[in-house]
């Protein structure tokens, strides 16, 4: 019986034998790498949740800021434009008399009490329009002088003479006559008109004059309760100090 040949296996049959590995076995987890990974899950969520209500903290003070300020912005261009307003109605309403010959001495004065019922009591001065009140006071003076003028222009005496010269003569104008009747009735819706203006200027200076006073003059009563209250206090103090004064003496 021969000899039994044990096969030596090569370097290639080792490297395409296949191999068994052997696997490690996992490591267990720790309970604090959980924990610290919990920890650092929760300090980002409120980190971030910080964060964003400080911006959202941010923001709405941005935008309440930023409408205070358009606020009063428009606040003051309406405050800036009124004024504008009011002073171009000024200047117009002087223009106006001074283009026409006409003092301004009557509107300054109650031009004055106007601005003295605005700065003392706007609410009263907002409620009677003074502006529209000094507007209509230049209206009627204009009105007034343009009346006043036409009276000028023609005597009244004169065309009433004049008619009855062309009625009672014998070669006296028919027409004439007419036309002097006409201009002598002119004449007096002239003058009535006139006095209507005159009158009305003046109830409407006395009605501003009568604001200038109102807004001067407090509303505020005096109490007098509280002072009445204090002399009963004192001369009950008194007739007790005299009670007593007179039992100890």
């Amino acid at each position: 019986m021969g000899a039994e040949v044990i096969p030596i296996p090569t370097s290639t049959a080792i490297a395409a034998a296949p191999t068994t590995a052997v696997e490690a076995p996992a490591p267990a987890a720790h309970p604090g790498v959980a924990l610290a990974i919990m920890v650092s899950i929760g300090a980002g969520l409120y980190a971030g949740t910080l964060l964003i209500s400080v911006g959202l903290i941010l923001l709405i003070l941005a935008v309440a800021s930023f409408r205070g300020a358009r606020r009063a912005m428009r606040h003051g261009l309406d405050a800036h434009f009124a004024r504008k307003r009011k002073l171009d109605r000024r200047r117009t309403r002087e223009r106006r008399l001074e283009e026409a010959g006409v003092s301004r001495d009557a509107l300054a004065e109650l031009t004055i009490l106007g601005d003295e019922i605005e700065r003392r009591d706007p609410q009263l001065a907002r409620r009677y329009d003074v502006d529209d009140m000094l507007d209509r006071h230049v209206e009627l003076t204009l009105a007034h002088e343009r009346c006043l003028r036409a009276m000028r222009m023609c005597d009244r005496d004169q065309l009433a003479r004049a008619r009855c010269e062309h009625l009672s003569r014998p070669g006296g104008s028919r027409r004439r006559a007419a036309m002097f009747e006409r201009r002598i009735r002119y004449w007096d819706q002239c003058k009535a008109q006139s006095d209507r203006c005159d009158e009305e200027l003046a109830v409407l200076a006395d009605m501003i004059r009568l604001l200038a006073q109102k807004a001067i003059c407090p509303e505020t009563l005096i109490d007098e309760e509280p002072i009445e209250h204090r002399l009963d206090t004192l001369d009950d103090e008194e007739s007790a100090l005299s009670q007593l004064t007179a039992m100890h003496g």
